[in-house]
């Protein structure tokens, strides 16, 4: 035996009766008074869905916006690195042609270093050449 109550009203209802009940919106419960089944207050549930369903609006609304600065961040990003790679590519064309100019200027101060000895030796000789010829001049 089982208790079935809707507003004040409290029936007596046999174990077999309780599917009936339950669908016409009855609490049921036992002798004892431990409920088995309640029916859900349905205007309770609807603000509870429509309060998360509000929710769950403001919260697509700002994945929407994250989406779309992400997507215009990620733009922005993509610009900036390929402005990036043309300039990492302009100084390693400048480092590049300095070594290259380095290379070159290193090897000409050695031409000219070596071009400079000459020059003393021949100046050394000219003047040993020139000192020698005074001497005899002077001596005659």
């Amino acid at each position: 035996m089982l208790k079935a109550a809707k507003k004040n009203r409290v029936l007596r209802i046999p174990d077999e009766k309780a599917a009936e009940y339950k669908k016409l919106g009855y609490t049921i419960t036992d002798m004892a008074g431990k409920v088995i089944y309640e029916p859900e207050d349905t205007a309770k549930k609807a603000s509870v869905l429509a309060a998360e369903n509000a929710d769950l609006q403001e919260k697509l609304h700002e994945a929407a916006e994250y989406a779309e600065n992400g997507d215009k961040k990620i733009a922005a990003l993509e610009a900036e690195n390929a402005e990036l790679k043309n300039r990492v590519s302009e100084l390693e064309t400048q480092l590049d042609e300095a070594e290259a100019s380095a290379g070159a200027d290193d090897e000409k101060i050695v031409n000219l270093e070596a071009e400079n000895a000459e020059l003393k030796a021949k100046v050394k000789e000219l003047e040993a050449a020139t000192k020698s010829t005074a001497k005899k001049t002077a001596s005659k």
